[in-house]
């Protein structure tokens, strides 16, 4: 056995490159959760992701050149000053969702999907939703990435979670495992990249 990382932090999720010679991972050694990347043959690891807002999860392309990243980031540019209602602690709601027993009051940023060059190059948002996009899973072809949303109209009511698919180049949108009774998870493509599988059931709670 070897031991590739060493910091006083905490590194979650290794995942082997394609080719096999390099492992990426999470860890918050920078505070942030952040994607790592490190060589198997050992040597000092290095920060591949810069989200201010942290990253949850990620998966490698097919062929090793990106990762599938999700962060509550955006590409909307701000600047850099707080407006008045963000300096207030007065908590203004407008989401039927706004608090939670484990988080308290929900900052209320989604989480997207970004694409994020492996060795070189500017990351780029790939979905843009009102509501949180999960556990991107790269089709053996690379050109799509199947993922956990919930896109119903009454998404911000119901419990729905459904598997829809976006073009890794084009960000066009197409709903898979869909509807308000949705309840799918976990993706998995087929070798051939022609189906879907995915563990669910259409029995969905309309309350949440």
């Amino acid at each position: 056995t070897i031991q590739l990382t060493t910091a006083k932090a905490r590194d979650t999720s290794p995942r082997w490159s394609p080719d096999g010679t390099h492992i990426a991972f999470q860890s918050n050694r920078s505070e942030k959760n952040q994607v790592w990347l490190t060589r198997v043959t050992g040597g000092e690891p290095w920060k591949l992701t810069d989200f201010e807002e942290g990253v949850s999860g990620f998966s490698w392309s097919p062929d090793g050149s990106s990762l599938a990243v999700v962060t509550k980031a955006t590409d909307e540019k701000s600047n850099g000053e707080e407006s008045e209602e963000e300096k207030s602690d007065v908590k203004h709601i407008t989401a039927m969702r706004y608090k939670s027993d484990d988080e308290g009051f929900l900052d209320m940023k989604m989480r997207n999907i970004w694409i994020v060059p492996a060795f070189g190059g500017e990351p780029k948002q790939l979905t843009r939703s009102d509501i949180h996009d999960d556990d991107p899973v790269w089709s053996p072809t690379g050109d799509r990435i199947a993922f956990v949303t919930n896109r119903t109209d009454k998404r911000h009511m119901n419990s729905a979670s459904e598997i829809w698919v976006v073009s890794a180049g084009s960000g066009a949108e197409q709903p898979i495992f869909a509807g308000d009774e949705a309840s799918f998870s976990a993706p998995s493509w087929s070798p051939d990249g022609s189906r879907l599988a995915a563990v669910g059931h259409r029995e969905a709670e309309a309350g949440g």
